[in-house]
C-alpha cells in the first residue's frame, strides 16, 4: 500500500464530489503515485496491486455512483474506506 497520505485523503474527499472531470483528473494523478509505490513489486503482482488498491476502489465507486451505476460492493468499499481514513490521518 502507498505510504503517501495525500492520496488517501483525496480518495475520501472524492466521495462527496459531483464533477466527473475533476474526479478523473485527481484519479490520474493518484494512480501515478500508486504506480511509484509498485515499482519495487514483482511485475506479476503489479496489476493486482493497483486494481485492488483502496484509493482506486473509492474513486471507482464514486464515478460509478455519478453514472447511476451500482459501484463496488459494500464488502469491498467499507474496508477500503477504513484504510483510507487511517492512512490519511498522517496529514492531520
Amino acid at each position: 500500500m502507498s505510504k503517501q497520505p495525500a492520496i488517501y485523503l483525496s480518495a475520501l474527499q472524492v466521495q462527496n464530489a459531483c464533477n466527473a472531470t475533476g474526479i478523473i483528473q485527481s484519479f490520474a494523478r493518484d494512480v501515478l503515485k500508486i504506480r511509484e509505490d509498485m515499482a519495487a513489486r514483482e511485475e506479476s503482482q503489479a496489476t493486482e496491486f493497483v486494481n485492488k488498491h483502496p484509493v482506486i476502489v473509492l474513486y471507482v465507486h464514486q464515478l460509478s455512483f455519478l453514472m447511476g451505476q451500482p459501484g463496488v460492493s459494500d464488502e469491498v468499499y467499507h474496508p477500503a474506506y477504513t484504510i483510507c481514513e487511517e492512512r490519511s490521518k498522517d496529514l492531520t
